[in-house]
């Protein structure tokens, strides 16, 4: 598992964004992140990642998505997907994984999975559009698996 090294500690990368009072992470008020370990990655893992944004030239995503899938032979066995901008921290689709797993990825899948991982969505008013873009950048991650 993932973990972040911070001048105080080591977090567990799913523990991270867990919410403290009045902040989006587990972070002190002076504490910094150092270094991020990541676990080296299974042969048989591919992952992708896409940000919607407005201007290229800004780096900062109004949506993105991150998907990872484990397969043996063309089926999944395992999967993540992790949305950002979708929630006041990272959300993890946990049902909208559990779609692909002892499944063959496939367009028609893809499609499936995005709805599933923003069913929930209550955009507001102004920022429908964004749950237009997150289900489409949704399907293309799955996509680019394919």
């Amino acid at each position: 598992k993932a973990k972040i090294i911070t001048t105080e500690r080591t977090i567990e990368a799913d523990d991270f964004f867990k919410v403290g009072v009045q902040a989006s992470t587990l972070l002190a008020r002076d504490e910094l992140v150092k270094e991020i370990l990541l676990p080296k990655p299974d042969a048989n893992t591919k992952s992708v990642y896409l940000k919607f944004r407005h201007r290229n030239a800004i780096d900062f995503p109004l949506f993105s998505v991150a998907v990872a899938v484990t397969r043996e032979g063309p089926r999944v066995t395992k999967a993540r997907i992790v949305l950002g901008g979708a929630a006041p921290v990272p959300k993890r689709a946990e049902s909208a994984a559990a779609l692909m797993t002892g499944k063959e990825l496939t367009a028609s899948l893809a499609a499936q999975v995005a709805e599933e991982a923003l069913k929930d969505a209550l955009p507001m008013r102004e920022n429908a559009y964004k749950l237009i873009a997150a289900k489409a950048y949704v399907k293309r991650a799955v996509e680019a698996l394919i």
